[in-house]
């Protein structure tokens, strides 16, 4: 990012930062017993152990240093400001965060394109020199309508298993869009913020379906019914990767179980288990886990000391605000985030594929200077494919 680039945006975020200040301040709970962390425009490092006393203190930091990303703690401690061996840790929230990079399984491929740094030239793959010039390739990672909705529709999945598997109610659920490729679902109530980690881990293994066994399904659990679906040969998506002699032998197998009604979901499954070979099973087990497990990162649920990006803050790369989501079926991010000005900047951009943000359509643009609105400037600039003219 040129210089030219980085004032502006620092511009930009003062002038959001000095009249949304004390919301973001009231988003934090316990300011007092938090650590925060941010980073700056002038450095990309970042800074830690910062603590205040309470919001006029927090709103007064924003607005004097201009964070281009800013974070606290998931934990309360006594000694926020100490280094972390002495912050005496008392709890902290339970958080879960689902990124679009992160969601394999779903069969998402990340929106990712490579762009000369010498000639321009795009390229969907890199490693290589560039085809035209020979520069080099820069991998940028854009962010579209499909992987947000995708991430959307895996955070819905979430917040239903901890309502209904794990029993927390509506009330202590809390759920954002991140600013940036995904969402973040807190859990916020006294007994969850006691959590230790090894039962942060418990929790991540069930929402993810680590150790996941067949042998010990349960009715109550979100597979069941996808299991009872295999069982009464409705999933046609799990027959279509069994082999023919294999997809011959189960369903041999399976006919008589009546979609698992004729006898106990596990006790079916016990019989299956006699009738199939080993590999039906395992395919059977892999496809039930893929299908149905939440692609959280596990790290940030587990670490009780882990920073995250405060509510209402503007995120540093996409100039988006991570934003509190009352209807997530309603929620649009590429709308609904847009914090920024409508002010006209000028830039200068490399590439840029056809976007929608706001309520406009933008591009494609390629190699031109285009005027757009400042939180369209600002989302090209922070993914590396434009700078202010």
């Amino acid at each position: 990012m040129k210089l030219g680039s980085k004032l502006l945006l620092k511009q930009l975020y003062k002038e959001y930062y000095f009249h949304n200040k004390e919301i973001v301040a009231r988003e934090i709970m316990e300011i007092n017993q938090r650590e925060f962390g941010c980073n700056r425009f002038e450095e990309e490092t970042l800074i830690r152990h910062l603590a205040f006393e309470n919001q006029n203190e927090l709103a007064e930091f924003l607005v004097k240093t201009v964070p281009k990303d800013f974070y606290h703690s998931a934990a309360y401690y006594l000694f926020p400001e100490r280094e972390m061996y002495e912050k005496e840790w008392l709890a902290a929230d339970l958080i879960f965060d689902i990124d679009a990079d992160h969601l394999h399984e779903k069969d998402l491929r990340p929106s990712v394109f490579y762009l000369c740094e010498e000639c321009g030239e795009i390229s969907g793959e890199g490693g290589n020199p560039c085809g035209r010039c020979g520069g080099i390739l820069k991998e940028v990672s854009w962010i579209g309508e499909r992987e947000l909705e995708v991430a959307r529709k895996e955070t819905v999945r979430l917040v239903r298993i901890l309502r209904e598997e794990l029993g927390f109610s509506e009330e202590e659920i809390d759920v954002y869009f991140s600013g940036g490729r995904g969402f973040h679902v807190y859990v916020i109530s006294e007994e969850s913020k006691k959590l230790t980690s090894e039962e942060r881990v418990e929790i991540t293994d069930y929402i993810r379906l680590t150790g996941y066994d067949l042998r010990y399904e349960d009715e109550r659990r979100r597979t069941a019914q996808r299991i009872s679906a295999i069982l009464g040969e409705e999933e046609e998506r799990f027959l279509d990767e069994l082999m023919e002699d294999e997809t011959k032998i189960f369903l041999t197998s399976t006919r008589g179980l009546e979609s698992g009604k004729s006898m106990d979901l596990r006790a079916s499954l016990n019989h299956l288990k006699t009738e199939i070979p080993p590999r039906i099973w395992d395919k059977m087990e892999r496809y039930v886990v893929r299908r149905e497990m939440v692609e959280i990162d596990p790290v940030v649920t587990t670490d009780t000391h882990r920073l995250i990006r405060s509510s209402m803050s503007l995120h540093g790369k996409t100039g988006l605000v991570k934003k509190p989501i009352d209807d997530l079926d309603a929620f649009d991010p590429l709308t609904d985030a847009v914090a920024l000005t409508e002010d006209e900047i000028r830039v200068k951009v490399e590439y840029s594929p056809q976007i929608r943000l706001g309520d406009r359509e933008f591009g494609p643009f390629h190699r031109e200077v285009v005027s757009v609105p400042a939180y369209l400037a600002v989302f090209m600039v922070g993914r590396g494919v434009a700078d202010v003219e």
